[in-house]
């Protein structure tokens, strides 16, 4: 039998879907167990052992998916969560957030993404080193997250704000993907688009991308957002 670390609960109503999830999961050498209604996945927060929990959000049965959060924040302390939410749900996504959600997945679900976010989310449960502390970029040149400093071949040093940091590593984490305003505001800021003033984000881009000149180029997507490609 594997490790216990690399069992996850999918909580998800749509009998596809879960196939799919589940599919991934397996693929990538992850066990599996599965709830398709609110008392099947209050029966596995109590009785199935997890270390990761993959919740939708609508659930027939009596209860939601932020509500088998709720529960496992109560029974499970910090098993780390992950919810997911159709693209706009931006309410829900806050919703999730502040009831102890670690991270959140937007539908249609993609491998990339949902795997990437499941082994970012464990590492920080376990305690492993963060592998974004030293962002390599083009040119031989990196950023070292922890200082927030762009490191040069020459030996020069740039600082970065905590949003340009922030928004940097948001963006090398997707590194070829467009990143709308709306996936910055809520994987950044942590807010829900409608309570911030999304003008103050096209400023920082301009700001973070002349620092990032030579070496990297974050390229503006005109109506979807942005992409980071990296230098030579």
């Amino acid at each position: 039998m594997k490790p216990y670390v690399s069992r996850i609960l999918i909580v998800e109503d749509a009998p596809e879907l879960s196939e799919f999830l589940a599919g991934i999961l397996r693929l990538h050498r992850y066990e599996v167990c599965s709830a398709a209604t609110f008392p099947e996945a209050c029966r596995c927060v109590d009785e199935e052992p997890f270390s990761l929990a993959l919740l939708d959000i609508l659930l027939p049965g009596g209860g939601s998916g932020i509500d088998i959060l709720k529960r496992i924040r109560r029974t499970r302390g910090n098993v780390p969560v992950i919810m997911q939410t159709a693209l706009g749900d931006d309410e829900y996504c806050v919703q999730c957030l502040r009831a102890g959600a670690d991270d959140f997945i937007t539908k249609p679900v993609r491998q990339g993404p949902l795997i990437a976010r499941i082994e970012a989310v464990l590492r920080r449960a376990s305690g492993t080193p963060d592998p974004l502390e030293k962002i390599p970029l083009g040119n031989g040149a990196h950023v070292f997250s922890p200082r927030r400093e762009i490191h040069f071949p020459d030996g020069s040093i740039c600082r970065l704000t905590h949003k340009e940091m922030g928004v940097l590593r948001y963006l090398f984490s997707r590194c070829g993907e467009i990143v709308t305003i709306d996936d910055l505001l809520l994987n950044v800021w942590r807010s829900n688009p409608i309570f911030i003033d999304t003008s103050r984000i096209p400023p920082l881009i301009s700001r973070l991308r002349k620092k990032l000149e030579g070496i990297a180029d974050i390229r503006s997507e005109y109506g979807n957002g942005y992409v980071l490609r990296i230098g030579n």
